[in-house]
């Protein structure tokens, strides 16, 4: 997943330019795969439902909704999602009035996303070793402060700061998705803080590039947007502390 959304940040705008059509191009080479997706999931639809769903409704356990563990974990997958997709969405024009081309930029959003794939891998075996996550989660956050930060005094440096950024993000994403089992009695437990967490997570982080460019739009210059995403980078870091506690809910 994270090689295919990287390829798409890196050929987006040579795409664009291969032909008369422009941009229309560039989207449009995405609906094979939106397409392919659509027809494998086709036989799913015609299965009856299993016997999971019985299984999870017979079990007793504490609702992560009513938990204070269950909304840190939540707001931790919450900021990490938010800070990943508006750097997505707002990286290439914020580059652009920075006097970085549209091709370096995707460039850059390229390498941003590689690298966040190599920090999954490093996390993962990195999380095997401890005992509870609070550093790493703590670290994480804070290599995307950095990064943010660096983007707002010296855009210049910018891939220097998305470098940063892809470590943050990708050790991020894989310690929330972790504290999903590590926070739960059991798979019943975890199936439910996984949907707050992610129905929490992906609602408030759809709001970030929303906000980030009515932002832009109110004071004119990147300056409060990304003043902003560094009070995200805050509450991550807050979260990361408090989730990353070995509790269970």
């Amino acid at each position: 997943m994270g090689i295919s959304a990287s390829i798409a940040s890196g050929i987006a705008v040579p795409l664009a330019e291969m032909s008369s059509v422009g941009w229309r191009l560039s989207l449009a080479v995405w609906l094979v795969p939106a397409f392919i997706a659509l027809f494998a999931w086709l036989p799913y639809l015609k299965k009856p439902a299993t016997q999971a769903h019985a299984a999870v409704a017979n079990g007793i356990t504490r609702s992560p909704w009513r938990a204070a563990l269950g909304w840190q974990v939540s707001l931790f997958m919450a900021s990490q999602s938010l800070l990943f997709y508006t750097l997505i969405g707002w990286f290439t024009p914020f580059a652009q009035d920075n006097g970085i081309s549209q091709i370096e930029a995707g460039g850059m959003l390229f390498v941003y996303q590689i690298v966040a794939i190599v920090s999954n891998l490093v996390c993962m075996s990195a999380l095997k070793k401890l005992r509870d996550q609070r550093a790493i989660g703590f670290i994480a956050s804070l290599l995307i402060f950095v990064a943010v930060l660096g983007l707002l005094v010296l855009p210049a440096w910018s891939l220097l700061w998305l470098i940063l950024a892809g470590l943050g993000a990708g050790a991020s994403l894989v310690i929330s998705l972790s504290l999903f089992n590590l926070r739960t009695q059991d798979h019943r437990q975890a199936s439910k803080l996984s949907g707050m967490a992610q129905c929490v997570g992906y609602g408030l982080a759809a709001l970030g590039p929303l906000c980030f460019g009515m932002l832009h739009d109110a004071s004119g210059n990147w300056s409060l947007p990304l003043v902003m995403l560094l009070a995200v980078t805050v509450v991550q870091m807050v979260m990361a502390l408090l989730a990353g506690r070995a509790r269970h809910i």
